[in-house]
């Protein structure tokens, strides 16, 4: 049986366990054939996207586009609570968005396990959080969506992306 893979400019990636959905795309893990860097590629089928117009392709575009500006800031500007964006593929039948992926679920998932966060632990989440997005507002860019499942934590570290606008 052959693995589903997409294939990249840069890399080409493996599609595996699902992740997660949303209203128009799936995130499943994914690993680079290359270097076995697990990855999280968002994927979204073109023929899904037709029932919600035109705007939406517009505004995957928008959030791409917002994405590669952001993973040139962070090259610039150290700020580890912000996302990676690996590559952006488009097929005949699909877009699909390489992340970078976060180990440990979402801050909402957190939430869900423990009941309660601690004080300092919570103060901890929202300093690095502030520092995301300062640097999303010192970019004219405005995060529209900013909730506990949007917060992903990778290796003890906050980071959220997500639905934006510049």
């Amino acid at each position: 049986m052959t693995q589903k893979k997409c294939i990249g400019q840069k890399y080409e990636y493996y599609l595996k366990d699902k992740l997660g959905s949303g209203s128009f795309a799936e995130v499943v893990m994914g690993k680079n054939i290359l270097t076995n860097e697990v990855v999280a590629i968002k994927v979204i089928q073109k023929s899904v996207l037709s029932k919600y117009g035109e705007g939406i392709i517009n505004q995957i575009q928008l959030e791409v586009k917002i994405l590669h500006k952001l993973a040139n800031l962070t090259k610039q500007t150290i700020c580890p609570f912000i996302n990676r964006i690996y590559e952006f593929i488009e097929t005949a039948n699909y877009f699909y968005i390489i992340l970078e992926f976060c180990n440990q679920g979402t801050l909402f998932d957190m939430i869900q396990k423990q009941k309660k966060i601690e004080e300092r632990e919570a103060i901890f989440i929202l300093f690095q959080l502030l520092q995301a997005f300062t640097l999303l507002a010192d970019n004219n860019i405005a995060h529209r969506d900013i909730k506990p499942e949007n917060v992903f934590i990778k290796d003890g570290v906050y980071m959220g992306f997500g639905t934006s606008y510049s």
